[in-house]
């Protein structure tokens, strides 16, 4: 509706209507003048007048423009959900990602299992999968991964919130989850270290460990990571080529890992270990500085900070309440179309203001010379 819509759509209606008023006072006083000065003219001059005066001109430089330019993003594979979101995107000179789930693919890959305690690879791989079997979080997902013979399935499954799995593979009592939850004291005092050198390269651990009512320790670590989404790294430079004074990643993930991922990727900002109340908070205050704001993200948990930017994207694959939020929607998996989106409304706004100007000039020029006669 007229609430969301481009700025320039409503002034060019609200010109079009007060052009309509002016042509009407033109047309009349051309007509009273001719009347005293020469009545045969009068009627062919007033009619001119109004043939030649053109307010649709002026109410068609936009809609014309923008619809074009929705149906450009569309074949880029940007569905525009709020009309004003193109316009706004133009003008924005800030622009935050989010990571997870963002500027990565948000799918978990196993990228080495460290076995210990007299296991191969894949038979702690297989325990893993049986364990996982019934998990819907990308973790478990990775550590099912591609397991088409499972050993056994798994009893006494019991979830620990926030912490992991324990269960009875083959006989045997198993943990898997976080190393602090499943590795045996005797497992924690030679592994923990490792398994943090591991996170701190910005990687996911989990570890597996027989439980203390089995006398053998065995067991493993998997390292898992997260792809990065094709086009996040040019992504950056083509938003600085196009004039982006910052671009920011704010991540909920501690500071290291957010600043390794980030390494070479040219942020101005890189904010690790952030909370949706604080990526909200920095908005706010670029905001109050006078910046325009974009956000691209996807998460439950940053729909409060889409909402809050001035204009927002996120994938549509992203949860419903981003998908209300956003003003555009990423409908394939590349971010390059990122970069595309502001390229086409710059030049969608650049268009409408062009047309515009021909309307509001060519009338300029065109009613003196009807009204003359």
């Amino acid at each position: 509706g007229m609430r969301d819509a481009p700025r320039y759509a409503v002034l060019a209606q609200r010109a079009a209507a007060l052009f309509v008023c002016a042509v009407l006072v033109i047309a009349t006083v051309t007509a009273v003048a001719w009347l005293w000065l020469d009545p045969a003219a009068a009627l062919p001059n007033t009619v001119a007048v109004l043939i030649v005066t053109c307010p649709c001109a002026l109410a068609l430089a936009t809609p014309v423009a923008a619809a074009i330019g929705v149906g450009r993003l569309a074949d880029r594979g940007l569905l525009t959900v709020r009309s004003d979101a193109i316009e706004v995107l133009a003008q924005c000179d800030t622009f935050v990602f989010d990571k997870t789930g963002t500027l990565t693919a948000g799918a978990l890959s196993v990228e080495q299992i460290e076995p210990f305690g007299g296991i191969t690879a894949a038979e702690a791989e297989a325990v893993a999968a049986a364990l996982e079997a019934h998990s819907e979080h990308p973790i478990g997902t990775a550590l099912k991964g591609s397991q088409t013979d499972p050993i056994s399935p798994a009893d006494e499954l019991k979830t620990i919130v926030g912490e992991g799995i324990e269960g009875i593979v083959a006989g045997r009592r198993w943990r898997i989850g976080k190393p602090g939850f499943a590795l045996r004291a005797e497992a924690q005092r030679t592994l923990t270290d490792r398994a943090a050198q591991y996170a701190g390269e910005g990687a996911v651990v989990i570890a597996l460990c027989s439980s203390k009512d089995n006398a053998a320790l065995r067991g493993a670590l998997f390292v898992l990571r997260d792809e990065i989404r094709p086009g996040a790294a040019e992504l950056v430079g083509s938003l600085r080529r196009q004039g982006v004074k910052r671009v920011a990643l704010l991540s909920g993930d501690n500071q290291a890992s957010t600043e390794r991922f980030a390494s070479d990727q040219g942020f101005d900002d890189t904010l690790g270990g952030r909370t949706p109340a604080a990526k909200l908070h920095w908005i706010r205050d670029r905001q109050a500085e006078g910046a325009r704001v974009a956000m691209i993200g996807d998460g439950v948990n940053d729909a409060p900070t889409l909402a809050a930017a001035d204009v927002s994207l996120s994938f549509a694959h992203a949860t419903e309440l981003a998908q209300v939020n956003s003003g555009l929607l990423v409908l394939g998996t590349d971010l390059g179309v990122v970069g595309d989106a502001r390229r086409v409304a710059a030049k969608t706004r650049r268009i409408i203001r062009q047309n515009l100007i021909w309307a509001a000039s060519y009338n300029f020029l065109a009613v003196p010379a009807a009204a003359l006669g």
